[in-house]
């Protein structure tokens, strides 16, 4: 008869962040991103697991990342799990533990069902989730659609076609591979150089680091179709998010600072002030992401031209369907963000792009791997030749799918 295993967990509690140590034979490395990616997810659920601490040398065994981010955060308490370990258990445990969790395999149907079921996604989660996906051959999609507050009943694709932009500020030439698709070109009034190859359709700003007169100095000089100015931010919301106040004079003379050098000057209210933006402007509607988004109801923007800033193209798409008079332009660099891990999106959303009904299916992603394709060194360039090419096609009314696609 085996023996039953032993128990060394000896305690648990809570600890000052600055007051636990790191393990100096730990040989984990925690990138930028599986930085970010932790941290949304301690944001979205709180915590869920403890960290561990052997008590017999006080270093950490487990949670050194965690414990890096609750010391950014200035986090006065961490949960804590105390075991008891010989030095040379200790490093046994820090040797094994990451590398037998990742030995599991996946059942792709549960996995697929999972994903299906976790609705809108943070930003820096979904492209863990995308890998997580491809490795297993399951399905994923990031796009919850219950926060756009869309009409009820079906929802028919229109017969008006919106400008679509691919926005992009860097020079790997994807802005090139977007135009030669049929998409539009936009970048952002960064310092730096946007591509000349093709015309700069629209002018979108930092608004972390919102430096007024260089925005306005971009928009000057490449007179873009369309071109946003500051978000309308209450007080409240600009404290919330560390950001300087602008009062709504302010931004409105922004707005005519801009207005001489573009066609359509976009206003992006973030709180019930749409009344008093001149009709004149178009309006802007951050798509609800873990980016930002705009808490008003779309609804609030009937009856005014507007362009939906970023979010998936499957919100996008939706409310296109849901509001066709409303909706003129559109800009999105989602397709590139999924193509960097080898995902293109699929032609999921109604039957060949024709009635949607309700529920309406989100624009899922599925791996270049899957369809045969091999992920090479440039697998970016192969998913997001695909997916510009679809994403042009979504949008126009006169686009008609291969046969059997």
């Amino acid at each position: 008869m085996t023996e039953a295993f032993r128990n060394r967990i000896v305690g648990e509690g809570e600890e000052l962040a600055d007051q636990l140590l790191a393990n100096p034979s730990n040989w984990r490395i925690h990138g930028a991103g599986q930085q970010a990616s932790l941290d949304a997810a301690i944001e979205r659920l709180g915590w869920i697991q403890r960290v561990v601490v052997n008590v017999t040398t006080g270093h950490l065994v487990d949670g050194h990342l965690r414990v890096m981010l609750a010391m950014k955060r200035r986090e006065q308490k961490v949960p804590v799990l105390y075991v008891e370990l010989t030095p040379e258990e200790e490093a046994y445990a820090l040797a094994t533990l990451d590398p037998i969790a990742a030995m599991a395999e996946a059942d792709t149907a549960k996995l697929t069902a999972l994903l299906s079921s976790l609705g809108a996604v943070d930003d820096a989660l979904t492209h863990v989730l995308n890998q997580t996906a491809q490795m297993a051959g399951a399905a994923f999609t990031a796009d919850g659609l219950e926060d756009l507050s869309l009409p009820s009943g079906t929802l028919v694709r229109p017969k008006t076609k919106p400008d679509v932009i691919f926005t992009f500020s860097q020079s790997d030439g994807a802005c090139c591979t977007a135009v030669d698709a049929g998409l539009l070109y936009g970048t952002r009034s960064t310092k730096s150089t946007p591509c000349e190859r093709h015309r700069s359709e629209f002018v979108d700003n930092e608004w972390k680091g919102y430096e007024h007169e260089v925005h306005v100095g971009v928009v000057e000089q490449l007179r873009p179709r369309y071109a946003t100015v500051l978000d309308l931010l209450t007080k409240g919301q600009c404290e919330a998010m560390g950001l300087p106040y602008k009062t709504f004079d302010e931004i409105m003379k922004y707005a005519e600072d801009v207005e001489p050098f573009t066609e359509n000057v976009i206003v992006i209210p973030k709180y019930d002030c749409i009344a008093d933006i001149p009709e004149k402007y178009m309006l802007g509607y951050s798509v609800p992401s873990s980016y930002g988004g705009t808490p008003l109801a779309f609804d609030r923007f009937r009856g005014r031209r507007t362009h939906l800033l970023g979010g998936s193209p499957a919100k996008q798409f939706a409310l296109w369907c849901g509001y066709p008079d409303e909706v003129i332009s559109i800009d999105t660099n989602y397709i590139h963000k999924v193509a960097q891990y080898g995902q293109v999106a699929s032609t999921d959303l109604g039957r060949q792009y024709g009635i949607v009904t309700e529920p309406m299916p989100a624009l899922k992603t599925t791996s270049i791997m899957d369809m045969g394709i091999l992920k090479s060194a440039n697998h970016l360039y192969i998913a997001f030749a695909m997916s510009a090419s679809l994403l042009a096609g979504l949008f126009d009314p006169d686009f008609k799918p291969a046969e059997g696609a």
